[in-house]
């Protein structure tokens, strides 16, 4: 049986990774609240049991990416930051009529955690916010 070597990963690495799993858990708990309807267990409707457990996952494959395999989930949570980032922040401007209270508080969170996180998964050679080309980070 092989042993696997203990890494010490940066306190950023863990703070991220915790925000991925917080962000899951939040989102599928306003899709929750949203839905008028009781759970289905058909994984073909749509207010399904499944839809929820898919966005948790989707998020938690995020957290493992950037746990595992850290230049590969850097990639993931940047492109994923740079895109929810806007919408977070247009929704906190701007919101929609039927925006409920829940939806407000998420996307504060959504914007005070994602700030952070987007300036520590910044390569080093460049500290500015927002100036990383995708095709360093991949290539890098």
């Amino acid at each position: 049986m092989a042993i696997r070597a203990k890494t010490e990963r940066p306190i950023g690495v863990y703070t991220v990774t915790l925000y991925f799993a917080l962000a899951g858990c939040l989102e599928s708990i306003h899709m929750y609240r949203e839905w008028e309807h009781p759970l289905s267990l058909n994984p073909f409707a749509t207010q399904s049991f499944w839809q929820l457990v898919v966005h948790n996952a989707v998020y938690f494959v995020g957290a493992y990416l950037l746990w595992h395999c850290t230049s590969l989930g850097r990639l993931a949570a940047l492109i994923y930051g740079y895109l929810m980032l806007p919408v977070y922040i247009v929704v906190l401007i701007d919101p929609v009529e039927n925006a409920t209270p829940l939806l407000l508080l998420i996307s504060i969170f959504h914007i005070l955690a994602l700030l952070p996180a987007l300036a520590y998964l910044q390569p080093t050679r460049r500290k500015k916010l927002f100036r990383v080309s995708v095709w360093e980070l991949i290539f890098s």
